[in-house]
């Protein structure tokens, strides 16, 4: 992390996690439904 705050990073950092937990959260109900 960078001592100074960049809105544009920060927002990019953002858009970064909520993709990845939305990426995260299909593959874990896909993943769940072939198992049960």
């Amino acid at each position: 992390m960078s001592p100074r705050w960049e809105p544009n990073t920060d927002i990019r950092r953002g858009r970064h996690v909520v993709y990845n937990l939305h990426v995260h959260l299909v593959f874990v109900t896909k993943y769940r439904r072939e198992v049960f």
